[in-house]
């Protein structure tokens, strides 16, 4: 190649670079401010976490975003056990209640029936 195919050649490659990294920052920025909007916690604290980000440098952005990420699904799992238990206690009450009269109704016919027997 030729001295300017290659100077092209190189710009373009660092030109693609620096829009890929522009691309990643941007998805990286958003995830983690999606992240700290889903955190349980006050709006002064989300707003402090969102102050510190300019202070940090590429890979602690990376790992506060591994470590939001990991709460988030964490906490994810916690509502879905809830609704899981909240619904596996509507069947077993629901089980209960169908049961106790089922043994209910056993029970009155056994005496209907103990009644109709001739006395001794």
């Amino acid at each position: 190649m030729e001295y300017l195919e290659k100077f092209k050649y190189i710009f373009m490659a660092k030109q693609q670079d620096q829009e890929q990294a522009k691309l990643g920052a941007e998805f990286l920025g958003k995830k983690i401010g999606l992240l700290i909007a889903s955190l349980d916690i006050s709006d002064e604290e989300k707003d402090a976490f969102t102050a510190l980000l300019p202070e940090m440098n590429l890979e602690q952005m990376i790992r506060l975003a591994e470590i939001l990420e990991q709460k988030y699904l964490a906490s994810a799992g916690k509502d879905a056990d809830k609704e899981l238990h909240a619904k596996l206690t509507a069947i077993q009450d629901d089980w209960k209640k169908t049961s106790d009269k089922i043994n209910g109704d056993t029970l009155d016919t056994l005496n209907d029936f103990e009644k109709s027997l001739p006395k001794e």
